[in-house]
């Protein structure tokens, strides 16, 4: 829809695994459900998100079990939800690495290695990471920018899983912000997942956020 000059209102019955759109929007997982929604519902606008030249709906992530979202079998999404993520995930670990990244917005700069991160407008990613609903607004010109460092002890790791199961970012292994317009460049080419589905990406992305793109009903 966004290449059009217009843009028609739309509404949006889910049907995948694990629903991480819907589920940000409370909209029902359940078909029947989620049409009486888009019939008695009303719309709100919604900002979408342009990744060098194509748009993707909530996030764009890499690293450290995103192949996941792409590879994993549909039969086992269909059947086992965010779980089959988790069960793919177990099986990657062996392949983790971290990358070097620099990061640019409008007012921050950096450099670090990361082993994942996402730069999202969403309350959930892959069923498993949380955000406040209070922090993010699907609206706002922003997008919720979410990177995980690499560990290099036990302690590290350990500091990471306490963040994400609390779902407190305020970590040194964690770097988390917010922004409208996100550089990032790395020294060696970087697969990335937009909405769940590959795409190359590379050494140099440019990620910016289109504020009230689409009016959705929910």
């Amino acid at each position: 829809m966004m290449p059009f000059d217009s843009h028609p209102e739309l509404g949006y019955i889910p049907s995948g695994s694990t629903n991480d759109f819907a589920r940000s929007l409370n909209i029902p997982t359940n078909p029947a459900d989620a049409a009486r929604s888009i019939i008695k519902g009303s719309f709100r606008q919604l900002d979408i998100g342009k990744f060098n030249n194509v748009y993707f709906t909530y996030v764009a992530s890499f690293g450290a079990f995103t192949e996941c979202s792409y590879n994993t079998p549909q039969e086992l999404k269909n059947h086992l939800g965010h779980m089959a993520y988790i069960l793919s995930g177990i099986t990657d670990i062996s392949k983790i690495r971290s990358y070097h990244m620099k990061v640019e917005t409008e007012d921050l700069s950096f450099e670090d290695d990361y082993i994942w991160g996402a730069v999202c407008n969403s309350t959930s990613i892959a069923g498993i990471i949380k955000l406040d609903n209070k922090i993010v607004d699907y609206n706002d010109g922003l997008f919720e920018v979410i990177l995980i460092k690499s560990p290099k002890t036990l302690i590290d790791m350990t500091k990471i899983i306490v963040s994400l199961n609390s779902q407190d970012y305020n970590s040194d292994m964690i770097t988390f912000f917010q922004g409208k317009d996100v550089c990032i460049t790395s020294e060696d080419p970087i697969a990335w997942s937009l909405d769940g589905e590959y795409n190359p990406g590379g050494r140099e992305v440019h990620i910016t956020n289109i504020p009230g793109a689409i009016q959705i009903k929910c």
